[in-house]
């Protein structure tokens, strides 16, 4: 992090989970934080996600 990146859990921090058990496991999304921040926007705003990208809008031969 002291680099400009981060990791997550796409919610919190990595560094401030605590674990619950010896062996949990906890989902790992690291990288600049500019991507990790827009990742976990996929994950808190879904409906972005088709708003945004073109491989999950509309399709057609012509387009409006």
């Amino acid at each position: 992090e002291q680099a400009g990146g981060a990791a997550t859990d796409t919610t919190r921090r990595i560094l401030e989970i605590v674990p619950e058990s010896l062996h949990q496991r906890t989902p790992l999304v690291h990288g600049s934080k500019k991507e990790v921040i827009r990742i976990g926007r996929y994950h808190s705003e879904p409906e972005m996600i088709s708003e945004r990208s073109p491989l999950f809008g509309k399709r057609g031969l012509f387009r409006a």
